[in-house]
This record gives C-alpha cells, sequence and structure tokens, in this order.
C-alpha cells in the first residue's frame, strides 16, 4: 500500500532520542559519583585509577558522541507522525479511525542525501460503526434461497478496537515522502454492511427468524402450485416446440395420485392430432415432476408413438418448464400416416406447461 501525499514536519521517531539522551546523562553521573565515592573512603589506588583514565575516557566521550550526532541526523529524516498516521489511515476502511500510532525501531535504508526510511509499527484502530463477514452458505436452508442474498456475523462491534502491525518504507520523493505500508499479519476488518450487494440477514438476530419464515412459506407455496392440480385431478394445457420452430399445445389431464410413492397417472390430449395418450410419472423434489407416455387412447395415425419422456421444473407458481425426449417410434407398417409429431428420434424439445 502506498501514499505518496506529505509533507515535511517533525520526523516520528524523534521521541526515540530522548532515551539516548537519558541514558548519556546517567552514565556521566555515574562516573563522577564513583570518583566521589572512593575519594571519602580514601581509596587512592581507585581513585588514581579513575583519574589515569582521560585518555580513554575522551576516546569513548568521542566514539558516544558519534554515535549520537548519527541518530540525530538519521532521527532528522523522515516524515512526521501526523503525516505517516494520515496515510495510513488512507489505506484503511473508512469505518476505521487510527486513534495511536508508535514506532519501535527505524533504520535509513538510502543516504543523507537520498534517504529511504524503514521502521515497524503498531497502530491501534477504533471501529465506527459495525462491520461484518460475510459466511458462505447456511446448511439448512435451501441453496435456491441464498441467491443473492447475504447472510453477515458480527466481526467487529462500533467503539471497539483493533491492533495493526506492520513494516513501512517512505522514500524522498521532491518536497514529499511516498510510504508504502505491509501488514505483518492480515486484520479481519470486516466489511460495513452497504458494501455487500444484494439483501443482508444477519445471522442469530430477528432478521435470520423473518427470512427463515418467507422461505418456509415460499417453499409450502411452490410444493401446493405443482401438488394441487395432481391431486384435484386438474386440466393444465400446455405447449411444446419442434425443432423446425413449430409449436404444438396440449391437455394434460391427471387421473390418480398415490401419496406414498409420489406417483400420477394422467391423459395427455393433442388436439390437433385428435389424439390421447395415456402418462405415467412421477414428482421429484417438490417441484418438478417427470412423466412418459405409455399407451394411445385415442389417435390412429396423427399420432405414432409412445415412451417419450416429459421432464419439468417449476419456474413460478403458474408455469413449469422442462423438456420432452426421448421419442420411440412404432412401426410405421402399423401407423402409415405421417404426422406433425415427426419422425424424428432421441431429439429434446422444449416444453412449457401453465399451472393457471
Amino acid at each position: 500500500m502506498k501514499s505518496d501525499n506529505s509533507k515535511d514536519g517533525n520526523p516520528a521517531w524523534i521521541p526515540q532520542l530522548s532515551s539516548v539522551k537519558r541514558d548519556l546523562i546517567q552514565v556521566g553521573r555515574d562516573y563522577i559519583r564513583n570518583i566521589q565515592i572512593n575519594i571519602a573512603a580514601e581509596n587512592w589506588i581507585m581513585v588514581a585509577i579513575l583519574v589515569a583514565l582521560p585518555i580513554l575516557g575522551s576516546y569513548l566521550t568521542v566514539k558516544t558522541a558519534g554515535y549520537v550526532v548519527n541518530e540525530i541526523q538519521s532521527a532528522q529524516i523522515g516524515p512526521g507522525r501526523g503525516v505517516l498516521q494520515q496515510q495510513l489511515q488512507n489505506q484503511l476502511p473508512s469505518f476505521l479511525e487510527i486513534t495511536q500510532l508508535d514506532f519501535e525501531r527505524h533504520e535509513n535504508l538510502g543516504t543523507q542525501v537520498e534517504p529511504v526510511i524503514a521502521a515497524r509499527f503498531k497502530a491501534t484502530a477504533k471501529f465506527k460503526e459495525d462491520a461484518f463477514l460475510r459466511v458462505n452458505g447456511v446448511d439448512d436452508i435451501p441453496s435456491k434461497r441464498q441467491e443473492n442474498v447475504n447472510f453477515l456475523k458480527l466481526a467487529n462491534s462500533k467503539g471497539s478496537s483493533i491492533d495493526i502491525y506492520g513494516v513501512l518504507k517512505t522514500k524522498r520523493v521532491a518536497d514529499s515522502w511516498e510510504t508504502q505500508f505491509e501488514f505483518e499479519h492480515t486484520p479481519t476488518f470486516g466489511r460495513s454492511r452497504d458494501q455487500y450487494n444484494g439483501r443482508t440477514v444477519l445471522l442469530g438476530s430477528d432478521e435470520e427468524t423473518k427470512f427463515r419464515a418467507e422461505v418456509e412459506a415460499e417453499v409450502k407455496a411452490e410444493k401446493e402450485a405443482v401438488l394441487n392440480p395432481i391431486l384435484n385431478k386438474a386440466s393444465l394445457s400446455g405447449e411444446r416446440s419442434k425443432t423446425e420452430g413449430e409449436l404444438h399445445s396440449f391437455v394434460l389431464t391427471f387421473t390418480s395420485f398415490d401419496s406414498l410413492s409420489k406417483t400420477f397417472t394422467g391423459e395427455m390430449q393433442y388436439p390437433d392430432a385428435k389424439a390421447v395418450v395415456k402418462i405415467e410419472g412421477s414428482i421429484i423434489e417438490d417441484t418438478q415432476i417427470q412423466f412418459k407416455s405409455t399407451e394411445i387412447l385415442k389417435g390412429g395415425g396423427k399420432v405414432k408413438a409412445v415412451g417419450s419422456t416429459y421432464s419439468l421444473s417449476l419456474v413460478n407458481l403458474s408455469r413449469m418448464e422442462g423438456k420432452r425426449e426421448k421419442l420411440q417410434r412404432l412401426p410405421e407398417a402399423l401407423l402409415p400416416d405421417l404426422s406433425p409429431f415427426g419422425p424424428n428420434t432421441n431429439e429434446e424439445e422444449p416444453v412449457v406447461l401453465y399451472l393457471k
């Protein structure tokens, strides 16, 4: 993640210098106190040793001073804390607000002229609103009912905080600093509710209870849309389309139903052909039916075949759609006349059945 809209300010890591300064002052005080203690104790040998160390002390002082100078020069390079905090804020979701930003270590990987500062950071951010995660599928709800629905669980509540650890690299470009942030782990932020497309349902809430009641009512209505015409021995109109684009209408009348096996019988009448065939079939998964023509009850030359299989699925409460396939022709010696239903075998034809 990259940001480049910064201006110079007090470098973010300057507060680290205070610890260096305190350490140096404490070393000096301890050294002087040690001399004073040995003088008071008349331990002249130790006093002589301590006094005889000016050369070594001068050397250490120069080295320490050099270290301090380098630290100061390094710390004086880099964008300000406020700048880095704003740059990191721009990388986070809008529902998060950084409340604290701390740096553990920093180092100039470049030069004083072309600095590239690397630093470890820890940021604490507060959630300004609830954030959610999407649950992929709910086992006891039909998959068809889950289409275009986002089932959510609460990931982080409003007012809660999250710690973010990572490493940044910031590079001086012209009069600003370009900064890249890398998280050391993938924080679980979640998403605000309005970021999910379609309907959202919060699991474990009244929303889930309401949604389940809706699904139950819809499933019941669909079952009844398929079952009631069979129970009531209704006559339903339908159409099948031949490959040549011709439409052939039919009327399907149910004559019996076995509730245990969910099987039924009926008759299909072809008004154009003045023919009637017997059918036998069953209900599959509550909203699908499959049946087969088994016997020519009336017709003659206009209908030459039985054995075609019809597979239909509920599209809505007033319509089923599917196909007719595997037409088996009777011997032409028995039925010589050609019919509009054609001699083709093993072809699929679209079929529509109107429930209302």
